[in-house]
Order: structure tokens, then C-alpha cells, then sequence
């Protein structure tokens, strides 16, 4: 099963010539992209599940790769942001090895990790979660330096591309986002961060995890990370990580993610 599945929200994307294309006529651009063609092309495989990006399992004379073609239109995706952390994350064997990321002409290719997506119960396993801690540990400690990454940043874009959202909702965001302003909350955001840890993003072998799809990823605080998976598991997950519960912001926080899932579902 799976290596790249972009991601499970249930947003409408825009039309976009990228999924105008018939699967003989994806073939055919698989098949001249010169890393394929160099490692032998043998067949392809769409990877259905995910909203955002076409992606293709490639299986060639040196390996299975994974092929992601972009799709740039939505709102917080940038892409040389991606190609600079696919790059800070490379020793830490945390994501697919990556073969190229040609953002310029738009299409990234990864070897294929062959496991199981994790499910929302496997969030509220101690035992993986602590897994998951071990594993994103390391990426926390990176700095890393990007504004426009940074999620109150991100908040504007999310805010103008989602013309339709209901009054309150907005309302609601851009009062706790000021309120993490008073706390001093976003000059804090200097780590590393995934951002996206549902679940589908989460691929398990039986012996090891490998996360996928870092096009959300960006500067921030690891309490955000937490939080995110907290709203994928249903369930409070700080008695496994008790640094975060005595954060004065973490309610808020929590709160705010809580209301930008909301807003995904625009």
C-alpha cells in the first residue's frame, strides 16, 4: 500500500489542467522524464486518495518510485519553502529518499515505502504516539527561519482563498489569533514543523514509521504539531507529552486548529 496519498481534506479544488489528462497521456509524461527514463520505466499506477497533487507509483528497472506532479492552488503551498526543507530533512530518515524535487517544472519524485497508513485509532495508541514523538523529535529541533511559512502568515492566504467562510468562523479565528498575539505566542516560531499529521500521512512498515507529504511544512512551534494531531485523534493526547498541558497558550492553540479544520471543510 501507499506511499504518497497527499492528504485526506475533503476541500474542493479548483479546476486544474493537471487532472484534465487521460492515464495513457500521464503515462507518456512519466516515461520522458529524464530520471524515469534513466532508471528504466517499466509501468505506472495512480495513487488515488488525496485532493491536491496527481501522483503516480512507477515502477522502473532500479526501483518503485513515487511521481507527484503540483497542483499550486491552494493556499499555503510554496514550493521553493518545500524544496529548502526536503533538503533539511534528508539525514534524518524521516521521509521517502528523495530522487529530485524540479519545482520549476513541476514535478518531485521520491522511492516508494512500501507500509500501511496509520489510522485515527493509531493516534490514540500510547505506544505510537510515542513513536511518532521519537520520530518528529528531531525535526523540532531544526531551526528554521520563514515567515511567510509561519501559520499567523498563512492564516491571511487561508482567510482571502476561502472567500465563502461563514462570518462567525472568521470572526472566531482572527480573535484567538490575536489573542496568541497578546500571549507572545507567534515570536515563537522558530522549529521545524510538518504541520499535516493526519493519520494518511503516517506510513508504517511493522518496524518502522516514514511520514509523507511536507508541502505544508514550515516555521513554527512544536505546539502546533500536537495539536494537530490531537484534532485527527479525537482524543487529548498531553498526558503523553507533559510539557505542552503547563504552556499558558495551549488551549488557544488548540482552539485555533480546531476552527482551521472547520475552515477546511469550506
Amino acid at each position: 500500500m501507499s506511499n504518497n496519498r497527499n492528504d485526506d481534506k475533503t476541500t474542493v479544488v479548483k479546476d486544474s489542467v493537471i487532472n484534465d489528462w487521460g492515464l495513457n497521456q500521464w503515462e507518456e509524461k512519466v516515461a520522458e522524464l529524464p530520471e524515469v527514463r534513466k532508471a528504466g520505466y517499466q509501468s505506472l499506477t495512480e495513487l488515488i486518495g488525496g485532493t491536491i497533487n496527481k501522483t503516480f507509483k512507477v515502477k522502473t528497472q532500479r526501483g518503485v518510485y513515487v511521481v507527484r506532479f503540483n497542483n499550486d492552488e491552494l493556499p499555503g503551498i510554496h514550493r521553493q519553502t518545500e524544496a529548502q526543507i526536503l533538503e533539511a530533512i534528508r539525514p534524518l530518515n524521516i521521509a521517502p529518499k528523495l530522487i529530485v524535487n524540479n519545482f520549476s517544472k513541476g514535478y518531485l519524485i521520491t522511492e516508494y515505502f512500501e507500509g500501511e497508513p496509520w489510522q485515527s485509532e493509531d493516534l490514540k495508541n500510547p505506544e505510537k504516539l510515542m513513536q511518532l514523538a521519537d520520530k518528529i523529535a528531531p525535526l523540532h529541533q531544526i531551526q528554521f527561519q520563514n515567515k511567510r511559512s509561519e501559520l499567523v502568515f498563512r492564516m491571511v492566504e487561508y482567510i482571502h482563498y476561502f472567500s465563502e467562510m461563514d462570518t462567525s468562523l472568521k470572526s472566531s479565528i482572527n480573535a484567538i489569533v490575536t489573542e496568541l498575539i497578546h500571549l507572545g505566542f507567534w515570536k515563537k516560531q522558530s522549529n521545524l514543523l510538518h504541520f499535516d499529521l493526519n493519520p494518511m500521512n503516517i506510513i508504517d512498515n511493522g518496524q518502522d514509521i516514514c511520514i509523507l507529504d511536507w508541502e505544508f511544512a514550515g516555521a513554527g512551534h512544536p505546539l502546533i504539531e500536537w495539536c494537530v494531531v490531537q484534532n485527527y485523534a479525537g482524543v487529548d493526547v498531553s498526558e503523553f507529552l507533559p510539557q505542552f498541558p503547563h504552556i499558558s497558550y495551549h488551549k488557544k492553540v488548540q482552539e485555533l486548529i480546531k476552527l482551521m479544520m472547520e475552515m477546511w471543510q469550506v
